[in-house]
């Protein structure tokens, strides 16, 4: 389905091994107690995919959209609540890398590339009805104009 060169279909490969072995097992223990799927995320950390997209100067794999896709949807076919939190993960992660303002990112990106740090987004918002385009919280600036101040309700 997806175009892959060798070496990509040999990522697609591995994450098949971690869905059958680590994933798959958990997954109806996961939804059934509507539970965090920690062994499932420790497994993507540990294996390196924490990094896919992640250049390889900071330790990632340095692969393209395509082979993301390709992985979600591996993930997704066993446990589709890793495959959101990964999918929530991998987001996140692009923005911290192309952020234009976030200083001292590298030792972070590389935490990530590491398995050292899971990082999500928080859209959700309570009356938003999960539509992260329709956001309802405020960002007002501080009076005394050092910053500004958040006001929202997550989930």
């Amino acid at each position: 389905m997806y175009v892959l060169d060798h070496s990509q279909e040999q990522i697609v490969a591995r994450i098949r091994d971690i869905v059958q072995t680590s994933i798959a097992p958990n997954a109806i223990e996961t939804d059934a107690n509507a539970t965090f799927p920690k062994a499932s995320i420790q497994a993507l950390a540990d294996s390196g995919f924490f990094g896919l997209t992640l250049p390889k100067d900071v330790g990632g794999m340095g692969q393209p959209p395509r082979v993301f896709v390709a992985i979600v949807e591996e993930i997704a076919l066993a446990c589709a609540s890793t495959a959101m939190i990964y999918v929530m993960h991998i987001a996140a992660t692009q923005g911290i890398l192309h952020s234009k303002t976030l200083g001292h990112r590298e030792p972070l990106l590389r935490d990530i590339a590491s398995g050292k740090h899971l990082t999500t987004l928080a859209f959700s918002e309570s009356g938003s009805r999960s539509q992260f385009w329709a956001p309802v919280s405020r960002l007002t600036a501080n009076a005394n104009g050092d910053g500004f101040t958040t006001n929202a309700i997550k989930s």
